[in-house]
């Protein structure tokens, strides 16, 4: 098993976690009550981990995870630029 830091961007919150082989970013926030939130190992949240991947292997005992929000995740996706030709 693995410990890591889990921080909730805009909450202060900061709270160890233990993870298991197979613990998938779905697993760990419903267990933590952050059904509506979505994690990334960088606090980035244009690079969100899917719902069902393995966290074991993408994160290192004594790492970092983040929680958004879905609403601020898709409110950062609004304000990207369209790709060339879609303008």
């Amino acid at each position: 098993m693995k410990e890591v830091l889990l921080v909730v961007a805009g909450t202060g919150r900061r709270e160890k976690v233990t993870i298991k082989p197979e613990t998938t970013p779905r697993d760990l926030l419903e267990q933590l009550g952050l059904q509506n939130y979505a994690l990334s190992t960088d606090g980035d949240p244009a690079n969100l981990i899917q719902d069902d991947a393995d966290l074991y292997n993408l994160v290192e005992s004594g790492g970092k995870l983040w929680a958004t929000t879905r609403a601020e995740v898709g409110s950062r996706a609004g304000n990207r630029p369209l790709p060339a030709g879609r303008q």
